[in-house]
């Protein structure tokens, strides 16, 4: 059986903790990004991806286009952006671009699994 895994794709060590520390009490497995275009490589490539935790911000390439890329390869592959950035703007933008929601860091547990609940991907309450 192939493990579905969770890519968070965030520069930041603390909001990556945090995202990980949430998705390890919801029994799932994660890997890092920190690069645009290592995400892209990674979602080409490793098929037991099935979740992405996309900042918007980071240093190499911006969020969006990394999630345009992504849904280039990858058209049924979930992404959740995540970001400090709440202007409304912003988030039509993510959303236009393949992505399923928007949540503002810091990423709130309840939240978090909430979304997942929704995807189908916990079907339980912690």
């Amino acid at each position: 059986m192939n493990e579905k895994i969770v890519l968070i794709f965030e520069d930041d060590d603390p909001s990556h903790i945090l995202l990980t520390e949430y998705l390890s009490i919801f029994g799932l497995k994660s890997i890092r990004s920190s690069s645009g275009t290592n995400a892209i490589e990674i979602c080409k490539t490793n098929f037991n991806i099935f979740l992405v935790l996309l900042d918007i911000k980071l240093p190499d390439m911006y969020g969006i286009d990394v999630c345009r890329h992504i849904k280039k390869n990858r058209p049924d592959l979930n992404i959740v952006f995540q970001s400090a950035l709440v202007k409304p703007m912003i988030k039509e933008q993510c959303l236009a671009a393949g992505g399923i929601a928007y949540l503002s860091k810091p990423v709130s547990y309840n939240i978090l699994q909430s979304y997942l609940n929704d995807l189908g991907i916990l079907g339980i309450n912690y």
